[in-house]
């Protein structure tokens, strides 16, 4: 295992010899010594070390702790300070420059060992927090969907990329908003309501749609994910969330709905019955003008075989059958059909086989016109 290296930043040469035989007894490498804070920050340009043992009171126009300051405005180095003096104002002071440790001279060669391996360990666990949690930034910044965190209060306090360009609200103005201030007054009753359930109960709102206009007029329909933030000790800090545009998504659906609907009233308002079977030949659809045509209602008729309207019964739906696997179509067949009281009428069928996406047949399509005179 590599040996953590330690620069010693110390004017008083019996020391320096101290700190040099014990810091290497204990298996760490002595990095550069320097005797004034001037040194010590010229001598980040040659090498960086693991560790900084730093006295506070320093010769020259520099203390330890103005060193200290310097050294981490431009690295992540753990510093240890070193002082004979003990008083509240000098600890608060080396705590503000970032100190990892504070040793009291005279210190044993074990408080020594302790405190540099301990300040190491600290600085190592920090930079593995830190590696995580731009690891996890830079996961939620790469997010289709927009990610948020806010206060109990609802005020944001952070958004990804993504949020923003949903909401239509630079990033810099999104922080400090509140999730209620993109919604209408209505909108942000129920939203309102819907964050103080997630927050008594505990339990996370999987799917909360709304309407958001933007700055530009843009309005957009949302699909909001809620749950509770909480801190290590379990206590609720906030929300945090994600939002799905769905607005294409709804375009689609309307638009669908309305094409089935258009599709379902040239189907009912044609002058001909027609009908589709499953593949063991059962009515999954009829038309009103052959519900009309056979004296039915839509539902005696779905679910049952087709051939029970068949005059000539199983007969016809074999013939039928064998004729649409062999040519997968009838163009013109005349045959009857059984109306609800028992009266044939003669009617003309043209059939073809239901294929879905794949290409696979799952049952069939017919068209009957009545030629009863």
């Amino acid at each position: 295992m590599k040996k953590a290296s330690v620069m010693i930043v110390e004017d008083d040469r019996v020391l320096i010899e101290y700190l040099k035989d014990t810091l290497e007894e204990s298996g760490f490498k002595i990095g550069r010594v320097v005797q004034s804070g001037e040194e010590a920050v010229t001598s980040m340009d040659v090498k960086i070390p693991d560790l900084i043992l730093m006295d506070i009171l320093l010769e020259g126009k520099m203390n330890g702790l103005d060193a200290a300051k310097a050294i981490r405005q431009h690295h992540d180095i753990p510093i240890v300070f070193l002082t004979s003096h003990e008083n509240n104002e000098m600890i608060q002071q080396a705590k503000s420059a970032g100190a990892y440790g504070y040793l009291l001279k005279p210190f044993d060669h074990r408080l020594l060992r302790v405190t540099v391996e301990m300040a190491l360990s600290r600085h190592h666990m920090e930079q593995q927090l830190k590696e995580n949690e731009e690891r996890y930034r830079s996961i939620i910044e790469e997010l289709e969907e927009g990610y948020y965190e806010s206060d109990i209060a609802g005020n944001i306090t952070f958004a990804n990329d993504a949020m923003s360009r949903i909401i239509g609200i630079p990033k810099t103005e999104l922080i400090g908003m509140n999730n209620r201030d993109f919604m209408d007054p209505e909108t942000a009753k129920t939203a309102y309501r819907i964050y103080n359930e997630v927050f008594s109960s505990g339990t996370p709102v999987k799917e909360f749609f709304y309407e958001a206009k933007s700055r530009d007029g843009r309005s957009r329909d949302l699909d909001l994910f809620i749950t509770l933030k909480k801190n290590k000790g379990g206590t609720p800090t906030g929300f945090k969330g994600i939002v799905r545009d769905i607005t294409e998504r709804r375009r689609t659906e309307i638009q669908l709905v309305k094409t089935r609907n258009f599709l379902q009233n040239i189907l009912n308002s044609s002058i001909d019955g027609i009908t589709t079977t499953d593949m063991k030949g059962r009515v999954v659809y009829a038309t009103p003008k052959l519900l009309e045509m056979l004296g039915y209602e839509q539902k005696s008729m779905i679910g049952k075989r087709v051939s029970t309207f068949y005059k000539n019964g199983k007969e016809d739906a074999r013939q039928i059958m064998r004729q649409l696997m062999e040519k997968g179509e009838i163009k013109i067949r005349e045959m009857q059909f059984l109306r609800s009281d028992g009266e044939p009428i003669d009617v003309i069928l043209s059939a073809s086989l239901l294929k879905d996406e794949s290409g696979k047949t799952v049952g069939t399509l017919g068209i009957f016109k009545d030629i009863t005179d």
